[in-house]
């Protein structure tokens, strides 16, 4: 079952790549646009093969907590 999720994840993924590239003429823009998305799929999949990882705002509380009390 999981199988079939990740083949959709990849076909929405891919479908939005491919519909911004043809809306945008800007290198950048579509640099920009293609890298979001990619990383935004990648995080979706790394989701679905390990559910018990944590959330991204679990992921930057861990990473800048001990920051946070420093500066306080």
């Amino acid at each position: 079952m999981k199988f079939l999720y990740l083949i959709g994840l990849l076909a929405i993924g891919t479908s939005i790549i491919m519909a911004e590239w043809r809306g945008s003429k800007s290198k950048k823009m579509r640099v920009a646009m293609t890298s979001i998305t990619l990383a935004a799929t990648l995080l979706a999949l790394l989701l679905l093969i390990y559910p018990g990882l944590p959330g991204p705002t679990q992921m930057m509380k861990l990473l800048f907590g001990r920051l946070d009390k420093m500066m306080e």
